[in-house]
């Protein structure tokens, strides 16, 4: 990318960091939280431990990966495009999660929670690849390694803040 594009690099860190941070919420909701209040709800262990499955997504991104990097490409915004339609399916989702009652969520509509939680790892994992994208594009090679301190740091306070809360 020409230099007179590049956003300068406190912004360019910042929102590496923000992306990131957005995308540790949901890692800590389904890792902590949701496990913790099957098990206050009454969950048995084995269905608790279906929870897992939700997680496949961030195992699985390298098969979607190639068309995330290769749909829009050329086109101004492609990545930017990802990163916000993941989002608004992030949040779409996690509102629906909020305004329901937590015993529903944790007997009859128990399938209904799986197929929501595997839902929002897949935008998150799918938001992962298209941030990554964006920061291999605007960091220079120079700056990679502390884009990638801060994109994991930003990880990390996601994770811990959503899994504490």
């Amino acid at each position: 990318m020409p230099e007179a594009r590049r956003p300068a690099l406190p912004v360019l860190l910042g929102t590496l960091a923000v992306l990131y941070f957005l995308q540790g919420l949901p890692a800590g909701l389904l890792a902590k939280a949701v496990p913790s209040l099957a098990r206050e709800s009454g969950l048995s262990r084995e269905w608790i431990g279906l929870l897992g499955l939700a997680a496949a997504p961030w195992a699985l991104k390298f098969l979607w990966a190639p068309w995330v990097d290769r749909l829009g490409r050329g086109r101004p915004g492609h990545r930017k495009r990802w990163v916000i339609g993941c989002q608004a399916l992030v949040v779409l989702i996690l509102l629906l999660l909020s305004f329901t009652e937590r015993a529903v969520w944790f007997a009859d509509a128990f399938p209904l929670l799986l197929l929501l939680l595997l839902l929002l790892n897949t935008a998150s994992a799918t938001q992962d690849i298209a941030a990554d994208g964006l920061a291999v594009r605007l960091l220079r090679p120079e700056w990679r390694g502390p884009g990638n301190s801060v994109q994991v740091l930003g990880y990390k306070v996601g994770l811990l803040l959503s899994g504490a809360l």
